[in-house]
This record gives C-alpha cells, structure tokens and sequence, in this order.
C-alpha cells in the first residue's frame, strides 16, 4: 500500500547485533577503567594547584599535563590489575565486589594487557613536556610511577600481594603528586604542599582499603596478603579510622601554618568517615559495601574541593605570617648591622637648608641622615 505524501513509515526493525557491540564493548572497557577510584588521581593534583594559585605560582599547562598524566597512570594500574588479578585467580565467581572485565569474559587478557601498555605510553607522552618545567630528573618520576602501575599486581613480589599497595598510595597518589605538581609550577618544594599531600594520601588509602575489607575472603584464599588479610578486619576499621585522624591533624596543621582558620573548614568533610568502620563491621554484600565506597570517595571530593576552595579565595598576602616566621624574621633584624653615621658629615643635610661655609660635597646625595 502506498502512503500519501508527507507520511512516514515506523521504524520496527531490531537494532542489528553489530550495531550493539562496539557500545557493549565501550562499556565495558569504562568499567575496567574504574572510575569511582579516578578521585584518587584527581584530588592531590587539584589540591596542590590550589596551593600554587594560592602561592601565586599558578601555572596552567604544567597543571593539566600533571592532572592528565595522574589520571591515565591510574587506569593503567586499574588495567593491569583486572589483568593480573584474573590470571592469579583473585578474581573468581566467589568475589563479592562488582564483576571484573576479563573474569568475566568481556575483555581478553591479551586486549588488557595491550591497554595497559598503551594507557602508560600515553601517561608517558604527557609528561614529556614537563621536562622543560621540572628539569631532567622527572624521567625517574615518570619511569617510577608506570613500573609500579603494572608491579601493583603483577610479577612474584607484587604490591598487592604483599601488603605493600597502602604505602604505594601514599607515596604515589599523596607526596609524589601533590609535591610534584606544584614543584611544577613553582620551581621549588614546600612544606605546605607535603602536609596536603600526606591527608590526601591517607583518603585515598581509605578507597584501597574499603576495597580489601570487602574482598577479604577472596583474597584470602587466592594468598593476596593485602594488610586486612596480614592483620585482619578488626586492623582494617582500625586503620581507616586512623588515617582519617591523619588527614585531620594534617590539615589542622596546614591551618596553623597559614594562620587561616578557615583552612579547617575542611574538617567538617571527615567527621562522617569516623562512622563507617562501625558500618564495616555489618556490610554484607555487594550494595552495602558499594555504598561504604561511595561514602570514602564522597569525603575525599569533598575535602579536596572545600580545601581548593579556600586555597583559592584567601590569597598569601592577606594572611598573618606563622609564628614560627615571624619569630625568625624577627631575629634576623636583630641579627643585622646597625647603621654607622659619618661623624664628618654635617647633620644639617638631612633637609635642612645648608650654609655658604659648608660645602655640598659633605651631603651624601639622596640620602636623610639624622
């Protein structure tokens, strides 16, 4: 039958299974990417630009390549842990965390260990040009942080397997980040920049650390001695309740360096986190345990954006120096030579109108003498 003109036909035609798989295919590689664990990446590096703005320092491009090389590091790592975990049989139907890509069958071992390599090659392109701010050394930065991207889990003494990936966060996802970025766009370190980047490193080791208390049966019997396995979970709510206390002496401490009370506003972030490890001890399941993870990065965001904020708002200049300066600027003064008067000059030439009998050449030129 044909239709009057200006009359469209139905689309009742199934999408083709072609049409399908390369979306089903995309999702799945956004999944194997993790990116609930991307804040990690993303906060030292925010937190330690908000101090070079506050600084005065702030540089742009050293900023983002540092925000893009983090990022990608971190998706290796996620990629070459999905990888290897499979492959020692960490990752089996037993797990109680979300399904992983290659257990699952969605992504071959081969496809992710090509992703892997090729995510640390990019990682790689984007801190070639910090060469030119950083200088040469950052080679060893950069080499350092792909090597224990993919040693996290693989080889016989990996990080993960020995209980050794909570201090790879703080040294890589805390002091490495946050002093290196802004390193980068000062030219010098600061003390300042160390203290952001110990509580942004003890938050993000609350990220890994929910993950091994959820995972504690599985990784017990695939022998990953994770430190919730090595000590147990009762250790583990004891540790996340610790390092959120280090966070919070942190930044306590970064407010009374700067004399701003206002850099305490970010504590306000940490006091829900005090209640998780009693929720810890009755997480049972995928949902819950998702929700406890969401509630650490949660307050990891939120402390990172309150203390960026605040960075931001309150520049240096309008800061009371430290004490501790204040008494050093002090006792350099002191320290000073006091100032010699030249007895042979007359103390008429500090303004005063000179006589005919004393000849100019006394009067040191643009200087007031009493």
């Amino acid at each position: 039958m044909r239709l009057p003109p200006g009359v469209e036909t139905i689309n009742t035609h199934k999408p083709s299974a072609s049409s399908i798989i390369p979306f089903m295919k995309l999702i799945h590689w956004i999944h194997a990417s993790r990116p609930k664990t991307l804040p990690a990446a993303a906060s030292p590096v925010i937190a330690a630009t908000a101090l070079a703005y506050h600084d005065g320092v702030f540089n742009a491009i050293p900023a983002v390549l540092c925000l893009c090389f983090a990022l990608l590091i971190q998706v290796a790592t996620n990629f070459a842990n999905d990888a290897f975990d499979f492959k020692k049989g960490a990752d089996n139907s037993d797990r109680v965390g979300p399904r992983r890509a290659v257990a699952s069958g969605w992504i071959s071992y081969r496809s992710m260990l090509m992703a892997t390599t090729g995510t640390i090659a990019l990682a790689f392109l984007c801190g070639v040009p910090l060469i030119h701010y950083g200088g040469w050394h950052l080679i060893a930065v950069g080499l350092a942080s792909g090597a224990c991207a993919i040693l996290y889990t693989a080889g016989p003494f990996s990080l993960a397997y020995t209980g050794l990936a909570d201090v790879f966060v703080m040294i890589f996802f805390g002091w490495v980040a946050v002093l290196f970025t802004y390193f980068l766009q000062a030219g010098e370190h600061s003390f300042q920049a160390l203290l952001l980047g110990t509580s942004s490193g003890a938050l993000s080791m609350n990220l890994l650390l929910v993950n091994n208390y959820r995972d504690y049966a599985t990784d017990l019997k695939a022998g990953k001695k994770t430190t919730v396995v090595r000590f147990g979970q009762k250790w583990g709510r004891l540790q996340y309740t610790l390092t959120l206390s280090l966070a919070a002496i942190m930044t306590l401490w970064l407010a009374w360096i700067h004399g701003n009370p206002f850099l305490g506003i970010p504590l306000l972030a940490l006091i829900p986190g005090f209640r998780i490890p009693s929720r810890m001890r009755s997480a049972h399941g995928v949902t819950a345990h998702e929700k406890l993870l969401k509630q650490t990065v949660a307050i990891l965001l939120l402390w990172t954006l309150l203390t960026a904020l605040i960075l931001v708002l309150w520049p240096a200049s309008s800061e009371r120096p430290h004490p501790l300066e204040e008494g050093r600027r002090t006792a350099q003064r002191k320290q000073l030579p006091q100032p010699s008067f030249q007895p042979n000059v007359p103390k008429r030439c500090g303004g005063f109108p000179k006589t005919p009998r004393e000849p100019a050449s006394l009067c040191p030129p643009n200087r007031l003498w009493p």
